[in-house]
């Protein structure tokens, strides 16, 4: 390799390391946001889960099976929408005649890869689609599906692991409805669910987050190594070349003086 060649491969992995740098700072920044309301909507939706606000209306069990995918619209995140989207599918193929809710961009193709058509498919996943997944969630519920959320689930930066919660049908219990069973589960069931899909959305988008960040951080890192190991080759190449240009030098002056 040519001394020009080594100049110009170095530059190309500095322009490199800028760029995971940039998206890995993107991340860090990202993921103390998300972390934060991720908490909050935690909080928020283990006091829902905790009321245990069931009926017949929610409670009957089902022959088949829906399951919502949550991956990222996004790349750069290492193997974290493969490891979800590998969990969904065996989550899918548990049961038959499943049905499959794809929550972000990224999991279409690895569902397809496994032969698998997607009957719904929402990008650009945040808050404003929540209530319309909740909607085809409750519609698959009333056609005889059970529903099941597979997501990633948050544990530290370091520690993400794939996971699913069944959010319908709801378990038994016996409680006390006013004014009535019908009007309150009409009213509770639905922003249970779009709480439950909106508490996934954003665990997941934490976990991507954490996963990216890594990942770039590793690259910015590997990136560092590899700058030094080219900058030394390319400074025995030039050297080596100096030494060559001495030594034709010296060679000439010897032969004019003889």
């Amino acid at each position: 390799m040519s001394i020009k060649d080594m100049k110009y491969r170095i530059n190309s992995v500095k322009n490199i390391r800028q760029i995971t740098k940039a998206v890995g700072l993107v991340s860090s920044t990202r993921l103390q946001r998300m972390r934060t309301k991720f908490e909050s909507s935690r909080q928020f939706f283990s006091q829902i889960e905790n009321l245990n606000v069931s009926s017949k209306f929610f409670c009957q069990p089902k022959s088949k099976r829906c399951v919502i995918l949550v991956v990222s619209d996004k790349g750069l995140c290492g193997s974290y929408n493969l490891n979800i989207g590998r969990f969904a599918v065996d989550l899918y193929r548990e049961k038959k005649n499943s049905a499959l809710m794809i929550i972000g961009s990224s999991g279409a193709e690895i569902v397809r890869r496994n032969n698998i058509a997607p009957d719904r498919i929402f990008t650009g996943a945040d808050e404003n689609y929540v209530s319309e997944i909740a909607d085809a969630a409750i519609s698959f519920y009333h056609d005889d599906y059970e529903i099941y959320l597979a997501y990633t689930k948050f544990y530290s930066a370091v520690k993400t692991v794939p996971t699913y919660k069944k959010i319908l049908p709801m378990k038994k219990s016996n409680v006390i409805f006013e004014p009535d069973e019908k009007t309150v589960v009409d009213f509770f069931v639905p922003n249970y669910v779009r709480a439950a899909i909106s508490s996934a959305i954003l665990e997941a988008s934490v976990c991507e987050q954490s996963t990216r960040m890594m990942n770039m951080n590793a690259a910015t890192e590997n990136a560092n190594e590899m700058i030094n190991n080219l900058v030394l080759k390319y400074n025995r190449l030039r050297q080596n070349q100096i030494t060559q240009e001495l030594t034709e030098i010296i060679g000439g002056a010897d032969a004019l003086n003889d």
